[in-house]
């Protein structure tokens, strides 16, 4: 006597279909518009995993008030959802309210538009959000993120339009982000939205906070709690924001003597620095950019600095690291020696040298005068800088 296979995939034609104790083991398919009115769909500990047949074909909706069409009843598992659209169009009313109370599980939506939402709801403690081919339309409202996320958040491929004055991505009570966001949103025109508040404070690692590729030419103020330049922020190639730029400079505002003790003896240049667009960076005294991030970067410094000194005395300019970890200084690169001409006139010295930076490294200009133990004296302007290379 032969045996049918067990049934992996349930029809969704009714609200009913999708009420009551919903089964982990298979996929829901939903056939047709589906007006949800009051049920709320249930997301067992053990997960969910709703289908649609594609945009215009398969949808869940409702436009009830104080109605929200995700729930749970203790713990909520894993959420996958694909191929399908989603009105809660109520007042008051949202797509989801679910606790995974940190056990792991994952909310995956793909190619997945929510129309007319008063709100996208809140999620608290998954492990991740993966949000790919994503329209958010009309919608009042956007997400709130809860808690502790060990994993983070991946939004691509995804398009808002008419948010009007909502925030997309919510920091709720006491998140914490500690892998990465990643997003190339495209919300371009949507003046009074945001796309984000969260914070530095919201993100674990450094650089943590990753949006590339996105578009927000026309919003006025997509991100009010984090820019470009802080160390949680890696911003790349987008539109209508700063992007971050890892690195800094300073320019000699004031000129100090640099004390020679000996020929071939080197020294700390002298000299008042002042500190523009640090990125990563920061400084507690002149001539040190002090490196703050926690992820290793390899850099380029470069500077142009007038000199003057002793007639005839040869002078060599040497970048330096301070090696946080080991303690103590590395020579990156020399100048090569520029000879001093009638005592009084500048001289010009350029450099350029590459590093390796962990956090707490510091970089300084040294300067070694190698015929005797004339003193040296930087003039304004002098500008050095340095910079993430490339990659």
């Amino acid at each position: 006597m032969s045996h049918l296979p067990t049934r992996k995939e349930i029809i969704v034609r009714n609200a009913s279909d999708l009420s009551g104790t919903l089964s982990s083991t298979v996929v829901y398919l939903v056939d047709g518009v589906i007006d949800m009115g009051t049920t709320s769909i249930t997301v067992p500990s053990t997960g969910l995993n709703i289908l649609g047949l594609g945009f215009g074909i398969s949808s869940l909706t409702s436009t009830e008030n104080n109605y929200t069409m995700f729930v749970d009843t203790g713990t909520a598992g894993n959420l996958f959802l694909s191929d399908l659209e989603i009105t809660t169009s109520g007042t008051s009313s949202k797509v989801f309210d679910l606790d995974n109370q940190g056990n792991g599980a994952a909310m995956d939506a793909n190619t997945v538009n929510f129309n007319s939402c008063t709100s996208l709801g809140e999620l608290d403690e998954y492990r991740q959000l993966l949000m790919r081919n994503i329209g958010v339309f009309s919608c009042t409202d956007g997400l709130t993120l809860i808690g502790n996320w060990i994993g983070g958040a991946r939004i691509e491929t995804t398009l808002i339009r008419n948010f009007g004055s909502g925030t997309f991505i919510k920091a709720g009570t006491g998140l914490v982000i500690n892998t990465r966001f990643l997003s190339d949103t495209n919300m371009d025109g949507q003046t009074n939205a945001q796309f984000s508040n969260i914070s530095a404070a919201n993100i674990a690692t450094d650089g943590g906070f990753e949006l590339i590729n996105a578009n927000f030419n026309g919003v006025t103020n997509p991100l009010p709690n984090i820019i470009g330049s802080s160390v949680k922020a890696r911003f790349r190639n987008n539109q209508g924001l700063r992007n971050t730029y890892v690195g800094a400079r300073w320019v000699i505002t004031g000129e100090t003597t640099t004390t020679i003790a000996g020929a071939n003896t080197p020294v700390k240049l002298a000299g008042t620095t002042t500190y523009a667009d640090e990125q990563w960076f920061s400084h507690s005294t002149n001539n040190a950019f002090v490196y703050d991030s926690t992820n290793r970067i390899e850099v380029k410094v470069s500077g142009n600095i007038s000199l003057t000194g002793g007639t005839g005395d040869q002078i060599n300019a040497i970048v330096r690291q301070y090696d946080s970890s080991a303690a103590g200084y590395v020579d990156l690169e020399e100048s090569g020696t520029v000879t001093m001409n009638a005592s009084g006139r500048a001289e010009n010295i350029s450099f350029i040298a590459f590093a390796i930076l962990d956090e707490n490294d510091r970089i300084e200009i040294w300067i070694e005068n190698k015929t005797d133990a004339d003193d040296v004296t930087a003039l304004l302007k002098g500008v050095v800088s340095v910079e993430e290379r490339a990659s």
